[in-house]
């Protein structure tokens, strides 16, 4: 059992070592923003007219889009009286699509990106929809997520099953412990 239990976690830490590392990285840039700038390396706009296109449901609008304008990434269509916008996230582009209902014109804005929004887009993608590689991106997110899960729990388990003396350990799990519901509190809590 124990061996099994250290296979588990060696292999939760394999897993861990590429998410980590980018999460790390991208991190680092965001979190220095004055050092690391996020700029629009361009922005083109283009005007067209297309006879109907607000009247088609969220998935036709959407194929219209795509076939029409080549664009690409996760997406979110919102709607009101008198526009629709969908947006496009893709790491190094963001599209953004206004509809006008009134006269069907339809405003495609596409910013390019240079490498630090890149890294920022990356530390926060997420989901399922959007095409098969974003499903790849985010099963292997889930997957990332279950291997920290199964490192923490195999990790206390190998703690108390190897040390002797385990005040220390129980000592630092219970303050790391509420600090984590301290923080869920604090954040849950916010005006």
């Amino acid at each position: 059992m124990f061996n099994r239990i250290r296979q588990i976690h060696l292999f939760a830490a394999f897993v861990l070592t590429a998410f980590v590392l980018m999460y790390f990285i991208s991190g680092f840039v965001m979190i220095f923003e004055d050092t690391f700038q996020r700029k629009d390396n361009s922005v083109d706009k283009v005007l067209t007219k297309v006879p109907g296109i607000h009247s088609l449901d969220d998935a036709s609008l959407l194929s219209e889009l795509r076939g029409k304008y080549k664009v690409r990434g996760q997406y979110e269509v919102r709607r009101n009286e008198s526009k629709t916008v969908v947006n496009f996230r893709h790491p190094g582009e963001e599209i953004n699509a206004v509809i006008y209902h009134d006269n069907d014109s339809v405003v495609i804005t596409t910013r390019t990106k240079n490498f630090v929004a890149v890294l920022h887009q990356f530390h926060r993608l997420h989901g399922y929809r959007g095409g098969w590689n974003y499903g790849l991106w985010a099963f292997f997110y889930d997957l990332s997520a279950i291997a920290m899960i199964l490192f923490a729990l195999t990790g206390v388990y190998l703690w108390y099953k190897t040390e002797r003396n385990k005040w220390p350990g129980f000592l630092i799990l219970g303050a790391f412990t509420l600090f984590t519901a301290f923080t869920f509190y604090y954040l849950n809590n916010l005006n």
